[in-house]
Order: C-alpha cells, then structure tokens, then sequence
C-alpha cells in the first residue's frame, strides 16, 4: 500500500477514481478470448497491488503545481483546517 501512496501523490480524487477503475478492469483484460457474458464474478480473479502498479503507469496526476499553489493559498485565506506544502510532501 505504501508504493501506492507514494506514487499517487498529487492526484486528484477524480485520479484516484481513474486509478481504480483502471486498476479494476485488468483482470477482466485477461479474460480475453472468453466469453465473459457467461462468466461468473468468480471466475476472474480479484484486484491486487500489481493492478493498481500497473494502472499507475497509465494514469498521471492531473493536478499541476500551480494549481496545489493556488488551493493552499486558497485553503490559508478561507479554509477551515490547516495544511501546508510540508503537510503534502511527506
């Protein structure tokens, strides 16, 4: 879990989301060449890390630095907790 932490620092929930997804639809992917309509939920195998590995290198973050700029400046003017950039980093 922690190589997925670090590796989707800066997504987005929509990211994370697309990650999932993503992640999810690999094992389905190795059904090629089956019928999956007469498959069972069963019969494919569950999601693992490796998945969410591989989904990585297909989905980028899509939020730039100046955006993180622009919500943490946003956030220290109107927001109702604190965070910094040093919060985010680590």
């Amino acid at each position: 879990m922690d190589a997925i932490v670090s590796a989707t620092k800066g997504y987005s929930g929509a990211d994370m989301k697309n990650l999932c997804s993503e992640a999810s639809l690999i094992p389905i992917r190795l059904c090629r060449g089956t019928n999956i309509s007469n498959m069972s939920s069963t019969d494919i195998r569950p999601i693992n890390k490796d998945d969410f590995l591989a989904a990585i290198r297909l989905v980028k973050a899509t939020v730039s630095e100046k955006d993180l700029t622009g919500y943490l400046d946003w956030n220290s003017k109107f927001g109702s907790f604190e965070i910094s950039e040093t919060d985010i980093n680590n």
